[in-house]
């Protein structure tokens, strides 16, 4: 079995964008539903006319394998335009990015002195 979360989303091809400048690679793109994967993980996105509201029930997160660093200067050369500041934080460190449509994402840096990666 793989676990696969799924984000509804307004605009497809922004949405692919973004999640492919995280570092996911895309498998499938179609007009309502399309699928990313990071290694053995998948993400599925599909196109929803319903805009978000509140906080979702799931959250979103990310092991980085690179230095949160180069992930925020990648990030950056691909348009994603938002405050990109590293936290600290107990297990290593963290950023928060939203997607196109709102959601948030918290991806991590784990410092394996702090943490079992």
């Amino acid at each position: 079995m793989i676990l696969m979360p799924i984000v509804y989303v307004q605009e497809m091809p922004r949405s692919i964008q973004f999640y492919r400048a995280l570092g996911l690679t895309l498998r499938h793109e179609g007009a309502t539903w399309s699928r990313l994967t990071l290694g053995d993980a998948v993400l599925g996105v599909h196109k929803s006319d319903r805009k978000p509201s509140g906080h979702a029930p799931v959250g979103l997160a990310f092991v980085s394998r690179e230095r949160l660093e180069s992930l925020v200067e990648r990030l950056r050369a691909a348009g994603i335009d938002q405050p990109l500041e590293i936290a600290d934080e107990a297990f290593g460190s963290s950023i928060t990015v939203r997607d196109p449509d709102g959601l948030s994402i918290q991806i991590n840096e784990h410092d394996s002195e702090l943490h079992d990666t």
